[in-house]
């Protein structure tokens, strides 16, 4: 996953809005941990949040917890007629 800073936002001095890395779920502790590798760094830095519904990792969960196996997940994909 890859993630750009947009023309109109501003870098804080502890947030860096471009990098490169990946997304790993938790869905048995509704967490999920972004391991991201920032421009020009030698090493891969990881931070673990809760998983909220305006949170990156609340998509992946809703859509892919439930192949787990996890406790409380489901499809939610709907079936389709197709022809007659």
């Amino acid at each position: 996953m890859a993630r750009t800073q947009g023309p109109n936002e501003v870098t804080a001095k502890m947030y860096v809005k471009t990098w490169n890395g990946k997304v790993k779920v938790d869905c048995e502790k509704f967490k999920y941990t972004i391991t991201a590798k920032l421009p020009g760094a030698l090493l891969s830095k990881s931070s673990t949040y809760k998983i909220t519904k305006t949170s990156l990792g609340y998509n992946l969960a809703d859509n892919f917890c439930y192949l787990t196996g996890a406790e409380g997940f489901y499809s939610k994909r709907e079936s389709t007629r197709m022809g007659k």
